[in-house]
């Protein structure tokens, strides 16, 4: 711990500035949307996502001081969620589909029907599983619909998420994205996460790619101003071929090198495997 606030003391020396809330000590964290794993790589991580619908018992494995989280999208619902039959009789709600993932759908944050299945039903159903919070995915969803027309969708997301927090105001909010959302909604969370900052995934041709020096550096310089401005911890999720292990270790350590705290993982997120 002594390093870690040290680390933390010598980052704000340099102007990065150190975190502040309930996740300002995670220096490891994993994204798991599997069924099964060994107790001891649940346990490893000090925060951890998992997926709700799958059938855990967080009780079961939690160590004292980790942090455990459930998926929650807010931008898209899966066509195999339980509750998307729901969302399918309100007209104005669903969007489009994802091209890049099967039977996903674009969610509307303007809808008074999801919203209120969110807050009334879904979340409650999730901190009821003894989750200490979620993960919110498909936050950028918001702004992409905003740039194509649909106007009030970006400050409707965030809006949603700060709705979210005044609801349930114990409950620890990660955001997966939603960089635009940041002036509005930032105190509502505890952390951001960031995917593919070194790395990429080619959907089309199925290949996992490394970003160039530039286009990593613009990224990293990004991702430390919001660090200092919001005092946020910030996570990346990389995406490495999984038998490429010298790979993985040499992006875990730069990204801990750019003060950020890395998961490297296959692009369906399941591997349960600690950053080298």
């Amino acid at each position: 711990m002594f390093w870690n606030q040290l680390l933390d003391f010598v980052r704000g020396l340099l102007g990065l500035g150190a975190t502040i809330g309930p996740l300002a000590g995670v220096h490891s964290w994993a994204v798991f949307y599997g069924a099964n794993a060994p107790i001891q790589a649940l346990r490893a991580p000090d925060l951890l996502v998992l997926e709700p619908d799958q059938p855990w018992r967080v009780a079961d494995f939690r160590r004292p001081g980790q942090i455990v989280v459930a998926y929650l999208s807010l931008g898209e619902v899966n066509e195999s969620r339980p509750y998307f039959a729901t969302l399918a009789h309100d007209s104005g709600a669903l969007l489009g589909k994802n091209p890049n993932w099967p039977g996903a759908v674009t969610v509307d944050p303007r809808s008074a029907a999801w919203r209120a299945l969110v807050l009334d039903r879904l979340a409650p159903e999730i901190l009821a599983k003894g989750y200490d919070g979620f993960f919110l995915d498909t936050l950028d969803v918001g702004a992409d619909l905003e740039r194509h027309g649909q106007t009030g969708t970006r400050a409707a997301m965030a809006s949603f998420v700060n709705a979210l927090k005044a609801r349930y105001p114990q409950a620890i909010l990660v955001a997966n994205g939603g960089l635009e959302l940041l002036p509005d909604a930032a105190p509502a969370l505890s952390g951001l996460a960031v995917e593919s900052v070194l790395t990429n995934y080619d959907f089309a041709n199925r290949r996992y790619l490394r970003r160039s020096p530039e286009a990593i550096q613009t990224r990293v310089a990004q991702l430390q101003g919001v660090r200092r401005d919001y005092r946020l911890p910030i996570f990346t999720l990389e995406y490495v071929d999984p038998a490429d292990s010298a790979a993985r270790a040499a992006i875990a350590e730069q990204v801990r090198d750019a003060g950020l705290v890395p998961f490297v993982s296959d692009i369906g997120l399941t591997m349960l495997v600690p950053a080298p």
